[in-house]
């Protein structure tokens, strides 16, 4: 019913905002921001 609609709903933000975060989906992942800072550490190391 709605209750449970809205759970899901609430479930389906939570999980889009505060996990995809600290999981770093293949959105985040593909951007070209994130590569050149991981790709100079490994450089440095």
């Amino acid at each position: 019913g709605y209750w449970t609609a809205l759970k899901a709903f609430s479930l389906a933000k939570f999980m889009s905002t505060g996990k995809s975060k600290k999981l770093l989906p293949a959105k985040s992942l593909s951007t070209p921001k994130p590569k050149p800072f991981f790709v100079r550490k490994i450089k440095n190391k």
